[in-house]
């Protein structure tokens, strides 16, 4: 499934999201069916956490009174009320509301989305998304529950409404207040393909460094202070020898001036079930690190 630009939310009307997101009505419904969205549990989601939170708020307030000041009959809020557990999306829906619920501190997920929504939740108070992503290369970060960042960018851009990673070097400085970055971690031998600047693979392990250092450097320009960088790398092995990237990247965003606040670690499960053979599995980790950075100020 393809990354979309609608912005959803689910609390917010179909023609809100539409004006939001710059697309039309039927856009975001297509894109509600596409993505098997319940709607209709997501209103009675919200219904339903707003009669249990006029009760918490006036445990002696009755159930007339909550149905005057929630525009509700006396029915619906009657059936919440009496409700044990919030209602639950039908069989192979999901529930946007749970999606953007807090998500518990998880260190280890098999799910890029979990991890990000994570970071959302925990360091950019619970924003929808992120300001920019560098390296959006075909959005596969934003398949699923987070939407796609407003800033898009990448040196030989994949998708519509992509620039090319020039225009974010021309940017002013302090413009965003996040920013993700997905550089690969691979070293092959130049090729016809690597000659189109596509950001799949390095030529050497100083190319690898230094482009690194390069997007590292950029990030910390673009973000204000106390800005978040997110920054995806991996580990791997060259002619059988361990190249730490994860700590040469974690070196470098220090020295030019962010503080590592955080971890995390994707288990690619897919990658884990396709190993069929030891060079595989010396070679290419299953797994790779989220660094969570923060723009230190300067004083």
């Amino acid at each position: 499934m393809k990354p979309s630009r609608i912005k959803y939310d689910p609390y917010l009307s179909l023609e809100d999201i539409a004006v939001n997101s710059g697309v039309s009505v039927e856009a975001v419904r297509r894109y509600i069916k596409n993505r098997r969205i319940d709607r209709k549990c997501d209103e009675e989601i919200i219904r339903y956490h707003k009669v249990k939170r006029k009760i918490k708020d006036n445990p002696h307030v009755t159930i007339p009174q909550i149905a005057t000041s929630l525009s509700m009959a006396i029915g619906t809020v009657r059936k919440y009320a009496d409700m044990k557990r919030p209602p639950r999306p039908s069989h192979g829906k999901i529930s946007m509301v749970e999606q953007m619920q807090p998500t518990l501190y998880v260190s280890v997920s098999e799910s890029e989305s979990e991890i990000l929504r994570a970071i959302l939740f925990t360091y950019l108070n619970n924003t929808l998304t992120y300001d920019c992503d560098l390296t959006i290369g075909k959005g596969g970060f934003y398949q699923n529950s987070v939407p796609l960042p407003r800033f898009l960018y990448d040196i030989n851009p994949l998708m519509d409404g992509v620039k090319n990673l020039s225009e974010a070097i021309n940017l002013p400085n302090e413009v965003f207040n996040s920013v993700v970055i997905d550089l690969p971690c691979a070293i092959v031998k130049p090729t016809i393909r690597r000659k189109k600047q596509i950001f799949s693979s390095f030529g050497t392990i100083e190319e690898l460094y230094a482009t690194y250092k390069k997007m590292i450097e950029l990030a910390w320009r673009l973000l204000k202070d106390d800005g978040i960088l997110v920054f995806k790398t991996m580990d791997f092995s060259l002619n059988s020898e361990p190249l730490w990237i994860s700590d040469k990247s974690v070196a470098t965003a220090v020295q030019t001036g962010f503080s590592l606040i955080d971890k995390y670690i994707y288990i690619d499960r897919k990658a884990v079930n396709a190993i069929t053979s030891s060079r595989r599995r010396a070679s290419t980790p299953a797994h790779a690190y989220f660094f969570v950075f923060k723009k230190r100020q300067i004083i």
